[in-house]
């Protein structure tokens, strides 16, 4: 019966379900953007930038602490070159922090928190109940028997 009422209700409501899942995902500050290589190099040197100054480091004294070049460092912060994995590393362990920490958003409203994601799944859940509800309330007002098939 559940499998039967899952499928009717995929069927005849995925599109309510998602326009609402959508107004939900909204409502709790959760922005879906496509992730350009352009936007996560962007990232990257926004975030090495605000890491260093945290520091109290020019790009020469970065640059020295992580042994790559102040030509190399300034054309990564620049957007003008990628960092290899080795430089990477190097630049994480001269800012004192893990590599990730680098591509998280440096604006804190773009991350969900664990609270939010919880929020979101449980308003999800409710539209679905309520969907199936509705589906179950419509089916059986239409002089339908709820699926089953008389004997």
């Amino acid at each position: 019966m559940v499998y039967f009422i899952f499928l009717a209700v995929s069927k005849e409501y995925c599109s309510t379900l998602s326009a609402l899942s959508n107004c939900i995902i909204e409502r709790n500050l959760l922005r879906i953007r496509m992730m350009t290589p352009e936007l996560l190099q962007k990232r990257l040197s926004a975030n090495l930038k605000k890491a260093r100054k945290q520091l109290s480091f020019s790009q020469e004294k970065l640059a020295e602490e992580a042994h790559i070049s102040v030509q190399m460092m300034n054309d990564i912060e620049g957007c003008r070159r990628w960092p290899s994995e080795k430089t990477l590393s190097k630049l994480a362990n001269a800012l004192q922090t893990d590599a990730y920490t680098l591509f998280l958003p440096e604006d804190s409203t773009e991350q969900v928190s664990y609270l939010q994601k919880q929020i979101i799944a449980d308003d999800l859940q409710k539209l679905f109940a309520q969907s199936v509800e509705q589906y179950l309330q419509n089916h059986d007002s239409n002089g339908k028997n709820g699926g089953e098939t008389s004997s």
